[in-house]
């Protein structure tokens, strides 16, 4: 009978082919996203939404003034 980590190693060398394949092929714009670090902002919004949510709301942010501190 295997030990349960050659069963994860199996598991892992098994899944790391889909992994790969998602990564590269499986979802339009994902390859160059990897090379780039850039999304647009569909993809953004599909796939990472909170994030997408705390970037629009910096963004807003930045153009009025910030707080300074008390004297």
């Amino acid at each position: 009978m295997p030990k349960p980590s050659q069963v994860l190693v199996v598991l892992f060398i098994a899944l790391i082919p889909g992994h790969i394949y998602i990564g590269a092929l499986g979802m339009e714009g994902a390859f160059g996203a990897v090379g780039t670090g850039e999304v647009d902002l569909n993809q953004a919004r599909e796939h990472h939404d909170l994030w997408l949510a705390q970037q629009l709301a910096n963004e807003d942010r930045r153009g009025q003034p910030s707080a300074t501190p008390a004297e």
